[in-house]
């Protein structure tokens, strides 16, 4: 795992950094001296270096598309921008003796006398249980892990079940909490000794929703030796009381809503023959060169007279599966070019405009593709109107569901 060490800043973890003294360094005390466990005056930096200012590992137990290092110039960005605030908790999990063992404080007593994990394996990623946990296999005995236990041969899959728990055993109110405006500010200052677990709030930019994995983190810090392999170890093992960490946010798509509104001007008026509109459309969605939608409604007038009626695909699966007929499911991404064609305007109708229409079209900054709680929906409108003949039309749409074919007519 190859990192870059400043002077006051710990390394990264693919998923879970914990600036600890037994993490990486030599076991039990070791440094110049022991810990100062009265010290009230330590303090906690986070960063959003510039890319390639602090890299990531391979992958652990959660595999990542991507590393963390790569959000962080859009979530800077958007914090120097005045986009987004940073909230940040700290809850005190351990405390820390002055020859470098961890005594977990209530509510995280258990991470001290110890737990047990188990990791399930599914596509390729894995996801950690714990013993009493839906899914813990009970005949398979659990791996453990232990802050007491914690020693220089501890890994990060280790760290990151101890931290995950943490996250699910914290209550009450925070040792510490903290609003960042500004990337370059971004310090807790006024804090004990011991060990620490960072929570960082969940921030939003208008395509994607950016949360952060929690993390643990041992002040003071020792950065004596480096990880198996990694240049430049360190000599000195000073205690270091000020210590600076980066963040570790993780994205997600934010989706929209699509409304396909058809308008017909006039209808087949002639009582005795029955011209029904049936109007079939193709439905693309792409991001960043990807491929996400692609699909084929319909939408159908069977009553005389004119009207406007619509269709819908959306995120909401409650939704699709109450009005399968009006509402279809799908998870297309804000910010993605949207592009609806009229592939068949029904036997006895024309189209009025253009035939397709384009939502987020590049150049266009009028145009784009909302998620669900910026913008209700995001809607199309196709006008149709009465061509004068007197053909009959109808539609068949096959859709494929978990091993056999239905049929929509």
């Amino acid at each position: 795992m190859k990192k870059k060490t400043i002077k006051r800043c710990a390394w990264l973890l693919a998923v879970i950094t914990v600036v600890s003294a037994l993490a990486f360094g030599r076991d039990a005390a070791y440094g110049a001296g022991g810990i100062e466990t009265g010290k009230k005056d330590c303090s906690l930096s986070f960063q959003l270096p510039e890319s390639g200012a602090i890299e990531s590992g391979g992958q652990t137990v959660d595999q990542v598309k991507v590393t963390f290092s790569q959000y962080y110039d859009a979530l800077r960005k958007l914090l120097d921008g005045g986009k987004i605030t940073l909230d940040v908790e700290l809850y005190k999990v351990a405390d820390v003796t002055v020859s470098g063992k961890y005594v977990a404080r209530d509510p995280f007593v258990s991470l001290g006398t110890g737990i047990r994990y188990q990791v399930l394996e599914a596509d390729g990623v894995g996801k950690i249980v714990f013993e009493g946990d839906e899914g813990y296999d009970e005949s398979v005995e659990g791996r453990p892990a232990s802050l007491e236990k914690v020693n220089s041969q501890t890994v990060a899959e280790e760290w990151e079940a101890l931290a995950r728990k943490a996250y699910a055993l914290k209550s009450g109110t925070p040792e510490k909490t903290a609003t960042f405006v500004k990337s370059d500010a971004m310090e807790i200052t006024g804090l004990e000794t011991g060990m620490y677990l960072v929570c960082v709030g969940q921030v939003k930019d208008d395509q994607y929703f950016y949360d952060f994995v929690p993390f643990l983190v041992s002040l003071p810090g020792n950065y004596y030796g480096r990880p198996a392999g990694a240049a430049n170890p360190i000599e000195d093992d000073t205690w270091v009381y000020d210590v600076t960490v980066g963040l570790k946010p993780d994205r997600t798509d934010r989706y929209g809503t699509l409304m396909i509104q058809k308008q017909l001007r006039n209808f087949n008026q002639l009582e005795d023959v029955k011209c029904g509109g049936t109007f079939i459309f193709d439905v693309k969605a792409e991001k960043e060169g990807f491929a996400g939608y692609s699909n084929v409604v319909s939408l159908d007038f069977d009553e005389f007279g004119t009207g406007v009626k619509s269709v819908t695909i959306g995120p909401d699966r409650e939704k699709a599966a109450a009005s399968p007929d009006s509402y279809y499911f799908a998870q297309i991404p804000a910010g993605s070019k949207v592009t609806v064609t009229e592939r068949y305007g029904g036997s006895s109708y024309q189209i009025v405009g253009a035939a397709s229409q384009v939502i987020g079209a590049e150049g266009d900054p009028t145009s784009f593709f909302y998620a669900d709680d910026e913008k209700e929906v995001n809607q199309v409108t196709f006008v149709n109107e009465y061509d004068g003949r007197l053909n009959n039309g109808a539609s068949v749409i096959n859709r494929y569901k978990t091993g056999e074919w239905e049929k929509q007519q």
